[in-house]
């Protein structure tokens, strides 16, 4: 009954983690799902390690090591893998679920955080360390209606996916790109001071500038204009997105 109280995957590990610990003694466990990319770690790695392939059909449903300061014995080993089987079916709704809200939350023409996402983030943003700098990026394709009235709207759409990759390609892994609208994009970078942001900012734009989209037998120049902002303290994040949005058009 426990494993039917929640579709969230942090919850259904950490309800493993303690009954493992309890029966077994395990003192870490580690769970990689590959499809999410998403990582659960619990303990301090000891010397002695197991490890697990959870599937379902074809479907891998997660890769599980777990380690204690003992070894384990082959009767250790088939009941934990009789224990981990139990949470099969409610890991994979879990993963599931997970899949359906990054679904909902992604553009699904450039793999960016979409405009949900962006609005989200505006109520969760509360979340964010205030004794960490946060610096935002505010991008915009420079003369886009053109281009999608000259070339048309595929041609358009090849150019978003450029500039989003170039984006991500430059920027860090902890930062999370947002399309926002037709061809604006929004970029929260945490730890991050203004002369960082302002460098970040910089690499972008020339990596941009240094990239065209090839469209049917089309060269198409690309550029952007960014404005960059760096929380002051107690600013909202409201706040500081007018500040970069803005800065976008001096």
């Amino acid at each position: 009954a426990e494993l039917q109280k929640s579709l969230e995957l942090s919850y259904l590990l950490e309800f493993a983690n303690k009954n493992l610990e309890t029966l077994f003694g395990i003192n870490h466990i580690h769970f990689y799902q590959p499809f999410l990319k998403y990582t659960y770690k619990n303990g301090k790695k000891d010397r002695h390690q197991i490890n697990f392939e959870l599937k379902l059909v074809e479907e891998i449903i997660g890769h599980f090591k777990i380690t204690r300061d003992h070894e384990f014995l082959e009767e250790d080993q088939r009941l934990i893998k009789n224990f981990l089987e139990t949470t099969l079916f409610p890991l994979r709704n879990a993963i599931l679920f997970e899949k359906a809200k990054r679904s909902a939350l992604t553009d699904p023409l450039t793999g960016a955080a979409n405009r949900a996402a962006f609005t989200e983030l505006f109520h969760t943003s509360n979340n964010y360390n205030r004794n960490l700098s946060l610096s935002v990026l505010v991008i915009d394709i420079d003369n886009f209606k053109s281009i999608n009235d000259t070339f048309g709207h595929l041609a358009g759409d090849a150019m978003l996916k450029i500039v989003t990759k170039t984006i991500v390609d430059n920027i860090r892994k902890s930062d999370r790109v947002y399309r926002i609208g037709g061809e604006e994009f929004f970029v929260t970078m945490q730890n991050t001071c203004s002369a960082e942001a302002l460098k970040f900012a910089e690499r972008t734009r020339s990596a941009i500038a240094k990239s065209t989209c090839q469209y049917e037998e089309h060269r198409i120049k690309i550029t952007v204009s960014i404005g960059v902002a760096t929380a002051g303290e107690k600013e909202d994040l409201g706040n500081l997105f007018q500040r970069a949005d803005k800065a976008l058009y001096k």
